[in-house]
């Protein structure tokens, strides 16, 4: 009795000393506005450090898509922290209609906040309207808060929503001075380490630069020739072709030049190494969490458009920037830190770019549309304002004018969604008393439900055909926000500490990343997710 029981505490004792611990640190990646295609795209010109290293040994989820709509870069952050789609988080766009005050605001502005560090109008910001817990929030609480989560990004949403509501640093750039800042929500004072990384004026620095190509010119067959038509040009310069003589563009651009450029990303990761160190994250036993979002891939895709030279050499610095993190973490933290590389969203190609090459695309002129649908609502309703706004594909009517007339309310709403369906280039419409009963089978319709807010989403919610962008953004350049798969498909690369190397082709949605990270990290679900575990990265 007393040889099986001194046994059964031996196998105990074993098993225990073989207990997974967690990782020391945890990094999670968001590359603003990354295609799918992008890491075979450009693979022959990767180095051996970054993305292919992230692919080669680590685990690629290669069929990732959005699951709701509109796909943009403040709602995708939300969701790759929470585990949810905006139905549940809140956040339905980067932007959204408020009709009781008949005003645009943005996801995470914040009026009551002001600003530390940087210029007062670029402070104003919080997780506020964030309405979900995350998996940097879980973390926090499951340590009692001695867990550290620090996010950074130039953009103010990339660096507020994947930190959460109680981080203990969230900084984004100031696009007037260049310095990263955060707002009085989280800090009364900006730290120390930041101030003095403040001081080394990067950005001056990288903008007394000429942007050329890593490689020669003629190497990147991937792209189209660097002078064509596709492509928005910086002030000042006649073309937009190679080379970049950014110390005399940024005399009219400004500093935020440098979102438009590779050197924002190395901006964010020199901040992300100042913020492990002046965090000390890593250095205790209790795991914290690194937020990095690299906006620039963002800008250069909306400027240039994603079959752009300046897009091909962004992604080839940007995976030398990898490389360098990769090797960071490596020589810190050895095996025991974890990885994460995701994307907010994808992009459509330039419009004339499919047009001039025989493929389906085109522009919606905004001002022609919604006037012709104003006009055409009056011809059934009588005359009156009847839409107060169009937005995110969302048409938002005048509610005070449908009581005044004591029309009913689901009856209008059922006919602008016919005359809607009229219009060019609207594939799908539908009243938002019929998405909100979710009894929708259709994969389209269901992108909409799960994209669709009661307290803040439109009154009759659109799909437009694949291809066509509103040229609110002009006739040159691109964007995103559809439920196309040029907008859903984005990559998910989990690296590090436990995770065997390996690919998955089933189809997966990028709310699967937050609940995958609580089973790794064995801390509690955010409070509304609706994905599941990723099971390959456990086996």
């Amino acid at each position: 009795m007393r040889v099986t029981t001194f046994l059964l505490l031996l196998l105990s004792l074993s098993l225990s000393s073989q207990k997974k611990e967690n990782p020391r640190i945890v990094v999670g990646i968001v590359v603003d506005q990354m295609k799918m295609e992008y890491l075979h795209r450009f693979h022959s010109k990767y180095s051996d450090g970054g993305f292919m290293k992230l692919m080669n040994d680590g685990f690629l989820y290669k069929n990732v898509h959005y699951n709701y709509v509109p796909t943009k870069t403040g709602p995708g952050h939300a969701s790759i922290y929470t585990g949810t789609t905006p139905s549940d988080h809140g956040i339905i766009a980067n932007d959204w209609y408020i009709r009781e005050k008949n005003l645009m605001t943005n996801c995470v502005s914040d009026l009551d906040v002001q600003a530390i560090g940087g210029t007062e109008r670029n402070g104003k910001y919080s997780p506020k309207n964030l309405i979900s817990s995350t998996i940097t929030d879980e973390l926090r609480s499951f340590s009692n808060f001695r867990s550290k989560v620090v996010s950074v990004s130039i953009k103010n949403r990339g660096a507020i929503l994947p930190g959460g509501h109680n981080p203990n640093g969230a900084y984004w750039m100031d696009t007037q001075t260049g310095d990263f800042m955060t707002s009085s929500y989280y800090k009364e004072a900006l730290p120390d380490w930041v101030v003095k990384f403040n001081k080394q004026k990067l950005v001056a620095k990288y903008m007394d630069n000429t942007w050329e190509t890593l490689l020669p010119i003629d190497d990147y067959v991937e792209s189209t020739s660097d002078d064509n038509e596709y492509e928005r040009n910086f002030k000042g310069k006649d073309r937009p072709t190679f080379p970049y003589n950014l110390s005399e563009i940024v005399k009219e651009e400004g500093l935020d030049l440098i979102r438009e450029t590779p050197y924002g990303n190395t901006l964010t990761l020199e901040m992300a190494i100042a913020a492990i160190e002046g965090e000390e994250l890593g250095e205790d036993s209790f795991t914290d969490f690194l937020a990095i979002s690299f906006s620039s891939t963002d800008y250069v895709g909306h400027a240039f458009g994603p079959n752009s030279i300046e897009l091909e050499d962004t992604y080839l610095r940007l995976d030398l920037d990898l490389k360098r993190l990769i090797e960071y973490l490596e020589n810190n933290f050895g095996n025991n830190y974890l990885l994460f590389l995701t994307a907010d969203h994808g992009v459509a190609n330039v419009p004339q770019f499919q047009i001039d090459n025989k493929l389906p695309g085109g522009y919606i002129s905004a001002k022609k549309w919604k006037e012709k649908l104003n006009n055409s609502v009056k011809e059934i309703l009588g005359e009156g304002q009847w839409i107060s706004n169009v937005s995110n594909n969302q048409i938002f009517l005048n509610r005070g004018l449908i009581n005044d007339k004591k029309m009913d309310f689901v009856v209008v709403q059922d006919k602008v969604r016919e005359i809607a369906l009229t219009m060019g280039n609207v594939q799908q419409a539908y009243a938002s008393s019929e998405i909100s009963k979710r009894n929708g089978t259709d994969y389209h319709k269901i992108l909409l439900q799960n994209g669709y807010n009661t307290q803040r989403s439109g009154d009759v919610l659109m799909r437009m055909s694949p291809g066509f962008i509103w040229d609110d953004w002009g006739r040159k350049g691109t964007t995103h926000e559809s439920g196309n798969t040029n907008d859903t498909h984005v990559p998910i690369l989990f690296f590090g500490a436990g995770i065997a190397s390996g690919s998955a082709v089933r189809k997966v949605a990028i709310t699967d990343i937050a609940p995958t990270i609580s089973m790794l990290l064995n801390v509690s679900l955010p409070s509304n997710t609706t994905g599941n575990p990723l099971f390959e990265v456990f086996e």
